[in-house]
């Protein structure tokens, strides 16, 4: 019996531009774009084989995406919850607590990923991860030592992601609105 490559995967309407987009964006996980490829090469009719050469990936995962898209469309190609031990620490408390400008007696104005860290009684690594899923970036508040305008972070939008902190801190029951 002679294996026959795995007819072209029908894409649905509008995904191409979708997957185009994923593929090509810098700011989309690896694993997404990577996933995004496959189904488009899946799509243009190459066999799994040639798939998984290309992409880098074992044909069994290329078989897996293009059943997920096939049953899920575009958002069968996201991360799925992974198994293991569910967090302790809810990362919304960490971005709450850091939006905030840190208590006098630490004697400084910004939060580094090991203050709060320290504060929270939590590891740094947390910290970072919190703040990498909600795209803060302690980088970019202004400094009032040097003159800048103070704000009000519970209304400024925080990183690229205009998540602001109102947002975070409003299910929480903490925002001041």
């Amino acid at each position: 019996m002679v294996n026959r490559p795995a007819p072209a995967l029908g894409l649905r309407e509008g995904d191409r531009d979708g997957l185009v987009r994923l593929m090509r964006a810098s700011s989309v996980r690896a694993g997404l774009a990577q996933r995004a490829r496959i189904v488009l090469l899946a799509a243009e009719g190459e066999s799994n084989t040639a798939i998984a050469d290309k992409v880098g990936v074992s044909r069994p995962t290329v078989i897996g995406w293009r059943a997920r898209y096939a049953r899920s469309g575009l958002a069968g190609l996201a991360d799925e919850p992974r198994s293991g031990r569910p967090r302790t620490v809810d990362h919304r408390v960490i971005v709450t607590v850091t939006l905030r400008p840190p208590p006098k007696k630490y004697g400084v104005t910004h939060w580094s990923s090991r203050l709060p860290a320290r504060h929270l009684k939590i590891g740094d690594a947390t910290v970072a991860r919190a703040w990498r899923e909600y795209r803060v970036d302690q980088d970019r508040r202004p400094d009032p030592d040097k003159g800048q305008p103070s704000q009000d972070l519970r209304r400024e939008p925080v990183g690229e992601a205009g998540v602001s902190a109102a947002a975070v801190l409003r299910p929480l029951g903490l925002a001041g609105d």
